[in-house]
């Protein structure tokens, strides 16, 4: 089955130094925004949109060179970004998931000092520096650090989204390879409590790609061990 989770996990990574060494990285501060593929654009418009209730071309999506950008959170610019193709390239149509560092040149410099591939670094419209690489399984994956933020109110009367994205998944073929890197709804669907401990409702997009909506805190003991962390809050 293709597998997505859209809702993400913040990394709370120490902050570098000004003598950071090579163990050392900037702080990834969330998820700015996930490339999905889909077969038919028109329904997942209509999922996107009106079941899920993203903005199309709200907050975030300023960039005129990307079509099929929908909001998730009109203040913070997450958003999910749709590429049509008649089947997904992988075993599932998650493309990218791109994260927002603190500091993108140093980042890119750890991820090259640990073996890591990295492409060049790109500036934006004086609004980002990012660059991408790639896991295992061919996934992208991209970091991007804000220098700049556009100006982009909604307009009256526009009913505008504050969702989050909490985590996102990929699905692998091979955990070690990825662990030396990483260090449609129909009315049927019901919320249940997770292996987690928390209430998780998960739809579908018109391509399998699964869209998991989850409460901020658990409401029972999670199966496998004890949360070390605090949980996120709205």
């Amino acid at each position: 089955m293709k597998s997505f989770w859209l809702l993400l996990v913040c990394f709370a990574l120490p902050l570098s130094s000004p003598g950071q060494t090579k163990n050392e990285h900037p702080k990834i501060t969330g998820i700015d925004h996930v490339v999905i593929y889909v077969s038919d654009l028109k329904a997942a418009r209509d999922f996107y949109a009106t079941k899920l209730g993203l903005n199309e071309n709200g907050g975030g999506c300023d960039d005129a060179r990307i079509l099929n950008c929908f909001t998730v959170n009109w203040i913070t610019g997450q958003r999910v970004i749709l590429k049509t193709s008649t089947s997904c390239p992988r075993t599932d149509c998650l493309d990218e998931v791109v994260f927002q560092t603190a500091d993108a040149r140093k980042l890119r410099s750890f991820l090259s000092a640990h073996g890591v591939a990295v492409d060049q670094l790109q500036k934006s419209d004086n609004i980002s520096l990012s660059f991408e690489t790639q896991d295992a399984d061919g996934h992208r994956v991209g970091f991007t650090q804000k220098v700049g933020f556009p100006i982009n109110d909604p307009g009256p009367g526009i009913k505008v989204s504050y969702g989050r994205i909490i985590h996102a998944g990929f699905v692998v073929h091979d955990r070690s390879a990825e662990d030396h890197r990483k260090n449609g709804w129909n009315g049927s669907e019901k919320p249940k409590i997770g292996r987690d401990g928390k209430w998780q409702l998960n739809l579908y997009d018109p391509d399998d790609t699964r869209v998991e909506f989850m409460e901020f805190t658990p409401v029972q003991k999670p199966c496998c061990s004890d949360y070390t962390g605090p949980h996120p809050k709205p």
